[in-house]
């Protein structure tokens, strides 16, 4: 797939590199198989993209941005008996491709010589009419995040509509590869976000996985408060049915008693107690 492979069209950006950063927190997912949470408002990436440069000009202005692209045209599910995805059949239509541009673009190359690049605001959703920017994605297929670095004029700059048009190199990397899901499908996944989510700081995304966690900690709230109601109503029934006994039995004593005729006990000789 082109698409998903590290190119240039500018001779002078042929020599930058991009690097990947906190890679090893990516090795870990990606070993995992790496999932994406997405969703009609927007959900936060996590591993969030971060990035750096070297081999730029000091002088010279450069924009970067990111977008994100299907790896193969294939629907997926995930089969927990043998905890792997597997394929489903044919992928959905892609919604239209769109590009983020990083709001502090556009950089100096001395700039992004000393900073970290991270694109922490970046949001995935599902919903094809969005209309805030966000990333749309199909859920249960692979995508693939590029990074872009465009060589802007010395003075002035237009919006980049069509990137093909612009002096750029795309940047991939492999291990960023995830699957889009509306909710965890790989458990193991989903706890190791959490794990780590707690270990990084300054991580603006963590919202999203502790999101997901609040999400699992209602369903089991909800099974235990259902368990809970059955058994108060039990609990009530019992107490109801305890309740309602004595008066059952003085019911049938005063039914005894009308048929016998209140005359007849009296006139009954009374035992002394010998």
């Amino acid at each position: 797939n082109p698409l998903l492979q590290e190119r240039s069209n500018c001779e002078e950006l042929r020599h930058v590199v991009c690097h990947l950063e906190t890679k090893d927190l990516w090795d870990k997912f990606n070993e995992l198989g790496t999932e994406m949470i997405i969703t009609k408002t927007g959900r936060r990436m996590f591993p969030t993209c971060r990035v750096s440069f070297n081999g730029l000009k000091a002088d010279s202005r450069y924009s970067v941005l990111m977008d994100i692209v299907p790896v193969d045209n294939k629907r997926y599910r995930y089969a927990y008996h043998r905890s792997c995805w597997l394929v489903a059949g044919k992928a959905d239509p892609p919604a239209p491709a769109r590009l983020y541009v990083h709001p502090d673009s556009p950089f100096t190359g001395e700039q992004l010589r000393k900073q970290v690049v991270s694109f922490e605001k970046v949001k995935l959703t599902n919903n094809d009419m969005d209309r805030h920017g966000h990333l749309v994605l199909n859920s249960m297929h692979k995508y693939q995040p590029r990074i872009h670095l465009v060589k802007r004029p010395d003075s002035g700059s237009k919006p980049i509509v069509d990137l093909e048009k612009e002096p750029h190199k795309t940047f991939v990397f492999p291990e960023a590869i995830f699957t889009a899901v509306t909710a965890y499908q790989n458990q193991l996944c989903c706890l190791h976000g959490f794990s780590t989510s707690s270990k990084i700081d300054g991580l603006e995304c963590k919202s999203g996985i502790e999101g997901e966690q609040r999400k699992q900690r209602a369903i089991i709230a909800n099974v235990d408060g259902g368990r809970r109601g059955q058994t108060r109503a039990r609990r009530r029934r019992r107490t109801e049915n305890v309740r309602q006994a004595p008066r059952d039995s003085v019911k049938k004593e005063a039914t005894v008693v009308d048929k016998i005729g209140i005359g007849d006990i009296l006139k009954r000789p009374h035992r002394r107690d010998s």
